[in-house]
């Protein structure tokens, strides 16, 4: 019996199917506090009332994806919405974290959902806000890149890949890669998505480039390029 291949079903399940990112994660926390609407770090002499958790993951996707930017997502933590709703009891139930701590640094499988929330972008269009649902955890790369291959996902290396540079953008550094040493110039790919990530921020800033590996190598906060993209922030 042959199966007849309908292209109006193909159509919904291709706009239906889940969108997956394979990769490291990158966890941080850190308190936080509004001051006339303006995020600013909460330190112990402010007022313990408007003190709030903010929780910002990173993930690095592997290479195998062909994926070149990095993925950043931050949640203020509260007993309801995304972050009690969505993103950790994903992390609890399904990847068996039990602290936030022990997420770091592991390999994950994570869908891009949506949260229910709009919101009005700096266009001044209304759209609606997602963040991070995960569905594995893999102990090492080798596992993380077992599960895409085995999700149909096909191997393709971005090493050589150098994504071009939109001249209007205050946010474009130079992305030309340095034969000598493309581990660097592959790095240098995520700098200006931390800085957008850390929103001013230095000190978070540091944290995760420190904690980041390759990039931890060979960048900090005062590097020359982060230091650019920090002034066009």
């Amino acid at each position: 019996m042959s199966t007849y291949l309908d292209p109006m079903n193909t159509a919904v399940e291709e706009a239906e199917r889940p969108n997956f990112i394979y990769g490291q994660l990158e966890v941080s926390a850190a308190f936080i506090q509004f001051v006339n609407k303006k995020k600013t770090v909460w330190t112990e002499h402010d007022d313990a009332k408007e003190r709030r958790t903010e929780v910002t993951m990173v993930i690095n996707p592997i290479e195998e994806t062909g994926l070149t930017q990095l993925f950043t997502r931050s949640t203020i933590c509260g007993n309801r919405g995304e972050w009690a709703d969505i993103i950790w009891p994903s992390l609890r139930d399904v990847c068996g974290i039990k602290e936030l701590r022990a997420a770091d640094k592991k390999f994950v499988k994570v869908e891009v959902v949506k949260t229910g929330r709009k919101y009005t972008n700096k266009n001044g269009e209304e759209v609606e806000n997602t963040t991070f649902k995960f569905h594995g955890l893999f102990t090492d790369k080798a596992g993380c890149v077992s599960a895409f291959s085995a999700d149909g996902g096909t191997p393709k290396s971005t090493l050589n890949v150098a994504p071009a540079n939109n001249p209007g953008d205050p946010m474009a550094i130079d992305m030309t890669p340095n034969a000598n040493n493309l581990e660097r110039e592959s790095s240098k790919l995520f700098l200006p998505m931390l800085v957008k990530a850390a929103g001013g921020d230095v000190n978070q800033l540091k944290t995760m480039i420190a904690s980041m590996t390759p990039l931890n190598k060979y960048f900090t906060v005062d590097s020359p390029e982060v230091v650019e993209l920090l002034k066009a922030a």
